[in-house]
């Protein structure tokens, strides 16, 4: 993963897709080490439960439009049945 020189926003597209465990985890680790210093980083992904270690808040957004808004952690599993709601049509 290459970054630009102190960033302010990070923005991470899937970065859990195709990763075994021990790639989950360096993703894991680079996230908390971006936010511990003060960065932004968003995170675009389908893979819900790994944003429950890392999300301070998170957005569902479905066809353009936002769904839920603003969980916070612990509160994800809200997010994901929303999620699952879209996926199954309802």
């Amino acid at each position: 993963l290459a970054l630009l020189p102190r960033p302010k926003v990070v923005v991470l597209d899937e970065p859990f897709n195709g990763l075994d465990m021990d790639g989950v985890q360096v993703v894991r680790n680079l996230v908390q080490r971006l936010c511990d210093s003060g960065k932004v980083v968003v995170i675009s992904t389908h893979t819900l439960n790994e944003l429950d270690f890392l999300a301070d808040r998170s957005v569902v957004v479905h066809q353009g439009k936002l769904v839920e808004l603003e969980f916070t952690r612990g509160e994800l599993g809200a997010s994901e049945a929303a999620y699952q709601r879209l996926q199954e049509g309802k």
